[in-house]
């Protein structure tokens, strides 16, 4: 019996040597598997530093890859995210070039003009921007745009302008009330706005909002909105007049992204 129990002994004591050394050795390899992807994650963040001018909607599809590879949790951190890595940063690249190329391109002077234009309104919301012959089912012989808006990443949208604003851009004020129209969507996503759209006087009321904010401006115009929408109330304009400069940022709570 002393035999068998010190047998048993010593295979209780190897069982437990063999368990802590694959627990050691598992913890290598979670270890491992750890500094791998957090790896790929500053190398996709570098990706993002090292191209300022890429969109913003670019920057952020590779955000969240970097999220993914960073989930110790996630069920993705696999090869198909280390593709995406790949492709994330192929794609930054790609959006630099033709943001530079786009920059350097004489014959888009007047769309770097609106666009800087729009930004100085923004108060640091970032801004990207796509043109097309047609935007909202408006083509030739109308001015149009919209604003598709994200709380998220620091609040940013994407604005969408036809070549009418381009084409009439320097005739008329009505281009600029438009564009000031688009911006005003994006301004919600600051701390200091959100109460006064959120709030009784415009109860989220979205072109309502952005057609008084143009016109708080000084784009009491057609193109601000008046003429899709319709003039808002005295008290509405001198509301939104009060979203000026100011921080920004995300705010919690918002609605989720939308085209508007």
């Amino acid at each position: 019996l002393d035999d068998q129990a010190d047998s048993a002994l010593a295979a209780r004591a190897q069982l437990v040597a063999l368990t802590e050394e694959g627990a050691a050795l598992d913890d290598e390899l979670r270890a491992a598997e750890d500094a791998y992807w957090e790896s790929l994650a500053v190398r996709a963040e570098n990706g993002i530093a090292e191209h300022p001018l890429s969109t913003k909607a670019t920057q952020v599809a590779v955000t969240r890859v970097i999220e993914q590879a960073r989930d110790r949790g996630s069920a993705t951190r696999d090869a198909a995210l280390v593709a995406e890595v790949s492709a994330g940063l192929q794609a930054l690249a790609d959006s630099q070039a033709t943001e530079q190329a786009e920059l350097d391109d004489p014959a888009l002077a007047t769309r770097r003009e609106i666009e800087a234009y729009a930004r100085s309104l923004s108060n640091g919301i970032t801004l990207d921007f796509v043109w097309a012959p047609e935007v909202n089912g408006r083509g030739e012989g109308w001015l149009s745009g919209t604003a598709q808006t994200w709380d998220s990443d620091g609040g940013w949208a994407i604005i969408s302008l036809n070549y009418g604003i381009e084409e009439e851009w320097g005739y008329t004020e009505n281009p600029r009330a438009l564009v000031a129209h688009e911006v005003g969507h994006t301004q919600v996503f600051r701390e200091e706005c959100w109460p006064l759209f959120s709030g009784p006087v415009f109860g989220q009321d979205d072109e309502m909002w952005a057609t008084a904010w143009s016109i708080s401006q000084g784009f009491d115009l057609p193109g601000s909105g008046i003429e899709a929408y319709d003039r808002p109330s005295d008290e509405q304009i001198a509301v939104a007049g009060q979203c000026r400069c100011g921080r920004a940022g995300a705010t919690p709570g918002l609605r989720p992204p939308g085209s508007r």
